[in-house]
């Protein structure tokens, strides 16, 4: 072996205990990145006779206490109802190809990981909660009413790369970002 060879090797065995020290002594923390959409509109039910209806692109931001902020940034419909736009998330949980537990703002939300879209034959594999099915309440949204149709979904993230990660280095993140704590 070569004495670049062995240089690459001494530096590894170097930086790799330096940076864990330092992610440890200096509050860096793991977050949980993931992207999806809320549908809504005020007829209660997915498709159907309606006043109102749109849909935001949204961000959940999750870090590795299980607390975390949901963003909603409105994307088509026929004006924004929502007062606020930014909610917090506590208590998250996830099971890979099964389901999210979190609340948000408190209160209990469930996506189901669907296969097979049956809604709008366009979802498949991500994980929704449908209010008509009790898994969120519309209210949690202020702005939208009780009799509304709620629907989030969220992208999974998990890959391969991320699996031999977490076999690697066993925290269960899909991104690192260095914080100072404040979402």
């Amino acid at each position: 072996m070569n004495s670049a060879k062995w240089i690459v090797i001494i530096l590894m065995f170097i930086l790799f205990p330096t940076i864990l020290i330092y992610t440890s002594y200096n509050n860096v923390e793991a977050i949980m990145i993931y992207y999806g959409s809320l549908y809504a509109n005020d007829c209660g039910e997915p498709r159907g006779g309606f006043e109102w209806a749109g849909e935001y692109n949204i961000t959940l931001k999750v870090y590795s206490d299980g607390k975390g902020l949901l963003e909603l940034i409105f994307n088509i419909g026929l004006g924004d109802p929502l007062e606020k736009h930014e909610y917090e998330i506590s208590n998250f949980y996830i099971e890979y190809g099964k389901r999210i537990i979190m609340k948000i703002e408190g209160k209990l939300v469930i996506l189901n990981f669907i296969v097979n879209d049956t809604v709008w034959n366009t979802f498949h594999n991500q994980y929704i909660a449908y209010s008509n099915k009790g898994n969120i309440d519309p209210t949690i949204f202020k702005g939208f009413k009780s009799h509304y149709y709620v629907e989030l979904r969220i992208k999974p993230k998990e890959t391969e790369e991320t699996l031999m990660f977490k076999f690697l280095f066993p925290i269960t993140i899909e991104k690192f970002i260095i914080s100072s704590g404040e979402l």
